[in-house]
């Protein structure tokens, strides 16, 4: 019959070894393989931001994969998504805005994924003093809550900046 030792300080280290092991590897993977595909390039940006926050570096990988040859429509769009919501963090809203511009020809796709990140869309063009244009994305976003629900998290804007454009 197996008994555990009475001493759970060995067992311990070893799972903590082991999750330390774990970590190590998905920074690694994160962080210091190829990069090959569009999507590698978001991953890798994504990684900066999450680890380390490293905004600048994030865009300069973003714009790395921009210069890829061959890019899909798709692929340009989301990298100059991803742009536009790190400028957004580093509060350029003129910058932002310029790179949602790209992206706003997708919203007009009637089985568009949900992304927090259309809120700092939205959040762009407002800052940038496009609220027309915010607005417009706006009621997109809102027009899609049949397709997914998550697309009612952009009411929480009504009590931020758009108090009345449920009434229009």
């Amino acid at each position: 019959m197996f008994l555990p030792s009475k001493d759970p300080s060995a067992a311990m280290y070893f799972v903590y070894a082991l999750s330390g092991i774990v970590f190590l590897y998905a920074i690694y993977r994160g962080l210091f393989t190829k990069l090959k595909t569009p999507q590698d390039y978001v991953d890798r940006a994504k990684s900066y931001v999450s680890f380390f926050r490293y905004h600048k570096k994030a865009i300069r990988i973003l714009e790395q994969g921009l210069a890829l040859p061959n890019l899909e429509k798709r692929d340009e769009q989301e990298l100059h998504f991803r742009l536009g919501i790190q400028f957004f963090r580093l509060r350029d809203f003129s910058k932002a805005t310029k790179h949602f511009d790209h992206v706003l020809p997708r919203l007009k796709n009637k089985k568009l994924e949900f992304d927090k990140g259309y809120l700092d869309m939205i959040m762009s063009y407002y800052n940038d003093q496009q609220e027309v244009t915010a607005r417009k994305i706006y009621h997109q976003l809102l027009s899609k809550q049949h397709v997914d629900p998550r697309f009612g998290i952009v009411t929480t804007l009504d009590s931020r900046i758009f108090k009345d454009a449920r009434n229009k």
